[in-house]
């Protein structure tokens, strides 16, 4: 926000600006603004294109914090990703402070209400008795997640990745 404040000071009095703010569009305000930094639409753009043309990636999925940031960020994902040829397969979110990510992505890889899977639930269940009544052990066998995405978007910081990196593991 100031930085956008700063700019039309400056253009009002005539005075040459250059913002290293990644807000989007401050150069445009007028002749004597200038921008020397990555906006997150540029940043989308390369990051979007390197999935797309580099490695291939079509079907995606986004997992951001339920704030501002998160929508604005998954909404600019979205239109890249859809102008490139790709697609949102999957998209969900988490409370900006949360420190736990297993309800989010069990949601996302389809395991948080069974009901939606009940054949599988059910062949799954059987199978788990017949070992039982075999071994006289109980099965780890689980429903295994559904995974119908080449690559995950997580816009947030460097922790919360590495925490949903951690969940995502189990």
């Amino acid at each position: 926000k100031d930085s956008l404040v700063v700019g039309d000071k400056a253009q009002e009095l005539g005075v040459l600006n250059l913002s290293l703010a990644g807000k989007e569009g401050i150069s445009e305000r007028g002749p004597y603004l200038f921008q020397n930094a990555l906006t997150p639409r540029i940043q989308m753009e390369s990051l979007v294109r390197h999935c797309v043309q580099q490695k291939n990636f079509r079907r995606f999925a986004i997992l951001a914090p339920d704030s501002k940031f998160g929508e604005d960020m998954a909404t600019e994902f979205t239109t890249v990703a859809t102008k490139l040829g790709g697609r949102i397969v999957g998209y969900e979110t988490y409370p900006p402070d949360a420190k736990d990510f297993q309800e989010s992505v069990q949601k996302l890889g389809g395991l948080s209400d069974p009901r939606y899977r009940k054949l599988e639930k059910s062949r799954l269940d059987r199978f788990v008795q017949e070992q039982a009544a075999k071994t006289k052990r109980p099965s780890k066998a689980r429903l295994p997640p559904i995974v119908d995405f080449d690559a995950l978007f997580i816009p947030d910081g460097p922790r919360a990745v590495a925490q949903i990196a951690a969940s995502l593991a189990r």
